[in-house]
């Protein structure tokens, strides 16, 4: 379902430009799938099947973007744009910088597992904001596994992944900072409930 979703996103794209307002579409095996632009000069587009499948993209005059996907398997959820934000459920302590530009986060639920992926800019010390990383898996008890510093020609890159494995939750997380021409950081934070 997941490829057909998606091709249906990049078919849609292109019957945007016509205005077809809703119509439904049938695959191989006879399953329909509804997709509705009527709303596409507001920016919105929905896509749902016949399984309970969706997606629903909302996109602004400003550029910001909103997409959510429901499966039976799980959920999936990104929002890029001047305007986006930390997750709901993101852990308010992780050390994101003050200066910090949120250019995009993504979440994914399946089970009892949520992950969350936060890419950002930032203007603040990158050696401090790995610093704070380290001490945050040092204060949650996490395990490092992973702790790379690198410096060449001036640029710097730090890479550090660490988790824990207990009988009741599971926490793990990855942060890539890279100091180039802009100073960027990505974070995956994963927690699961056993």
């Amino acid at each position: 379902m997941k490829q057909y979703l998606l091709i249906l996103i990049v078919g849609t794209m292109g019957m945007l430009l016509f205005g077809c307002g809703t119509f439904t579409l049938k695959d191989e095996n006879g399953e329909e799938t509804t997709v509705d632009v009527s709303n596409a000069k507001d920016g919105k587009v929905s896509i749902n099947d016949k399984e309970g499948g969706s997606i629903d993209i909302d996109s602004d005059e400003k550029g910001n973007t909103k997409m959510k996907m429901k499966t039976n398997e799980g959920e999936f959820s990104s929002e890029s744009g001047e305007d986006t934000e930390l997750p709901d459920g993101f852990p308010e302590e992780f050390p994101i910088p003050e200066s910090a530009e949120i250019t995009m986060v993504n979440t994914i639920t399946e089970d009892d597992a949520t992950v969350y992926s936060v890419h950002f800019s930032f203007t603040d010390d990158s050696e401090s904001l790995y610093d704070a990383v380290k001490d945050y898996a040092d204060i949650r008890g996490l395990e490092i596994q992973l702790d790379n510093k690198t410096e060449r020609d001036g640029n710097k890159s730090y890479m550090l992944s660490a988790n824990n494995s207990d009988d009741e939750d599971s926490e793990y997380f990855t942060v890539n900072i890279g100091q180039f021409e802009a100073q960027t950081g990505t974070v995956t934070y994963g927690v699961s409930k056993k």
